[in-house]
């Protein structure tokens, strides 16, 4: 019996894995099709909204409310507590965990960026040649996003890999999160700082 991890969990463990893979391929597959349904759900249907997410998400608490249209890589890895709102235009990149506590509000048009490369060019696209219809790989790895209660992200906020941002938070709108946030504050910029305690 092999003991050898499969792409997808080298993911989740943080390690390097090389792209296009059948596993990940047909994962991401999946989850498009579960995508669209999510977004082709009538938006008034909040009953078939919230059987629709379940079906999308790893965990969606009740009540919760994720509006259409969302992005997923796989959409398992992704999960949301209760009483939060994710408004329209949400990007979950969960090649890692994505964890969204309870009470969170997040704007539209937030980008949740779990994945990232090699910084050096040899090191994040490799040569391969004996594919003759896909000659080359990408290298990739994964941090997990952790997201805790009552936070509230603005509008246009990307959180990049490995952050989590403290209990209660405020992510002002446009910020760019390259490193963890500490709970209670009020932060904002490219790179998002701290500004202020609440």
């Amino acid at each position: 019996m092999s003991t050898e991890k499969s792409a997808f969990d080298r993911l989740l463990a943080g390690e390097r894995v090389v792209g296009p893979d059948p596993q990940l391929n047909q994962l991401q597959a999946d989850c498009a099709v579960r995508i669209a349904a999510y977004n082709s759900v009538d938006p008034s249907d909040m009953e078939a909204l919230g059987k629709a997410a379940q079906i999308v998400f790893g965990k969606v608490g009740y009540p919760s409310l994720v509006k259409q249209p969302i992005m997923a890589d796989y959409g398992i890895n992704v999960e949301i507590g209760s009483r939060s709102f994710i408004n329209f235009n949400c990007t979950f990149l969960d090649c890692n965990k994505i964890i969204i506590g309870d009470c969170v509000a997040i704007g539209p048009n937030v980008q949740l960026i779990t994945a990232s490369h090699p910084v050096k060019f040899e090191e994040r696209y490799l040569e391969w040649p004996e594919d003759k219809e896909f000659p080359f790989r990408a290298v990739t790895h994964a941090r997990p996003i952790t997201i805790e209660d009552q936070c509230w992200l603005g509008a246009g906020v990307i959180v990049l890999p490995g952050v989590t941002i403290g209990k209660a938070s405020v992510i002002g709108a446009g910020s760019v999160v390259t490193k963890d946030i500490p709970a209670g504050v009020v932060a904002v910029g490219n790179p998002c700082r701290v500004l202020r305690k609440i």
